[in-house]
């Protein structure tokens, strides 16, 4: 699952430095989403909170600004949901 989020962000990461308006929040909040699916946790309850935390912070901002062109953000998001509730 970790490769596959890394592949849709690596796809999407030159639009997000396009967009200046709103650009550096979201690339440091994908940031720390990408750390918490590739760095190995010790509990998988943090992991796994911590992820949702990050991908629903994501969500909230794609609404809040214009950041909803960004598909591949939203499917990241939906990912880390259902990973969640397995």
């Amino acid at each position: 699952m970790g490769c596959a989020v890394a592949l849709l962000a690596t796809q999407r990461w030159p639009q997000m430095a396009v967009r200046g308006s709103s650009g550096p929040l979201q690339f440091g909040l994908l940031s720390i989403a990408l750390l918490l699916l590739l760095l190995p946790l010790q509990t998988a309850l943090v992991y796994r909170f911590g992820l949702l935390l990050v991908l629903s912070a994501l969500i909230l901002f794609s609404w809040l600004r214009d950041f909803d062109q960004l598909l591949a953000l939203r499917t990241m998001a939906g990912v880390g949901v259902v990973s969640f509730g397995l």
